[in-house]
């Protein structure tokens, strides 16, 4: 996806959202309602927090996506990391990642997850689908050079935040798969 980003791309992240949404469903659904609130036993998140975190992170990024597509933020150069990560390697690193420190309120929340009952949890995931459908045709059309600005990836275009929305959950399928 290191070029033109279409039509044809736009949907092709589209499908890869509705697989790692299926798998995130799949497993949601096999978890007992208990599991929700139940933390590792080695500290970490439980299963209702990394719901929460998951679907707050990709709710934003598609909020960022869609303002972008109504012509908000910046004609800029892109963010090298947000290029590599989106354009080389599609996929944000195989290892766990610590938030940085002075982060905004809005991105720290996101850090401090809450706990999510199954049926809220099911019900964001399928909202971040449902917004991931809606906005792949805008995302097609928005400009390549009009940004807004990541606090950890530099400056993002409607396309990258659109992939990372995905690419996130796919992520944390890895801390899901350790609950």
């Amino acid at each position: 996806m290191g070029g033109i980003f279409g039509p044809v791309e736009a949907r092709k992240v589209l499908a890869k959202t509705e697989r790692t949404y299926a798998l995130w469903r799949e497993d949601l659904e096999s978890r007992d309602g208990e599991d929700f609130g139940r933390a590792p036993a080695a500290g970490g998140w439980s299963l209702g927090q990394i719901s929460d975190h998951v679907t707050l992170v990709s709710s934003a990024f598609l909020e960022a996506a869609e303002a972008l597509t109504r012509g908000e933020g910046e004609e800029r150069g892109g963010g090298f990391l947000a290029a590599v990560m989106c354009g080389v390697f599609r996929s944000f690193p195989p290892f766990r990642l610590k938030v940085p420190p002075n982060l905004p309120d809005e991105v720290m929340r996101a850090a401090d997850p809450d706990s999510l009952p199954k049926a809220e949890a099911l019900e964001r995931f399928a909202a971040v689908l449902r917004r991931t459908r809606d906005l792949c045709g805008a995302v097609a059309a928005a400009p390549r050079r009009l940004r807004l600005e990541h606090p950890v990836l530099g400056w993002v275009n409607a396309r990258q935040w659109y992939q990372l929305s995905e690419m996130h959950m796919r992520h944390h399928l890895r801390q899901l798969r350790r609950t």
